[in-house]
């Protein structure tokens, strides 16, 4: 294949190892969004930007606070549930809430007005206060409100009572 003088090829372009470059664009940029086909290393990048035992976890490295992680992390989820909405049998939209107190919470609705929250947090526990948004959601719609659920960096799927579950973010892409 030729290629013209200053231009990159795809391989040249888009390493295997990303690590790098999100690491520079976390190190000036709020949220970075990281997407692209199955199977090509995102999860695993998620795990090292978690800063899980499994990675390296020099993704966050001279990040203050969780802000920077935290963007990254609720851009991927929710990058992650509108591109599955696209082949879902449901029809949903996706939408994020806020009122005037700073409560907010990612969310889907359907055609007849149901909706679940989510919640993502940069974190590998989940405490009940975690689920402060989606109470307040939950309480504002009453029976539309179908379930509300917190994504977060660990590893096991909790019920925190009343409709209201933790998942590790991996269940977006896995089963079981």
């Amino acid at each position: 294949m030729l290629i013209a003088p200053g231009v990159r090829s795809a391989i040249d372009h888009l390493p295997r190892q990303p690590t790098e470059l999100v690491s520079e664009a976390l190190a000036d940029t709020r949220v970075v969004v990281v997407s692209g086909a199955r199977q090509v290393g995102k999860s695993t990048l998620l795990r090292w930007s978690c800063g899980s035992s499994r990675g390296p976890g020099h993704l966050t490295a001279g990040a203050s606070g969780d802000a920077p992680l935290g963007g990254l992390l609720e851009n991927f989820v929710l990058s992650e549930v509108a591109r599955q909405l696209t082949w879902s049998t449901t029809a949903a939209r996706l939408y994020h809430y806020r009122d005037r107190d700073q409560y907010e919470v990612g969310l889907l609705e359907d055609n007849a007005g149901r909706v679940v929250g989510i919640e993502v947090k940069a974190a590998e526990t989940v405490r009940a206060s975690d689920f402060r948004g989606l109470k307040l959601l939950q309480r504002r719609l009453g029976d539309r409100f179908r379930a509300g659920f917190v994504l977060y960096c660990g590893t096991e799927s909790l019920s925190f009572g009343n409709g209201l579950t933790c998942l590790p973010i991996s269940a977006l892409w896995t089963t079981g």
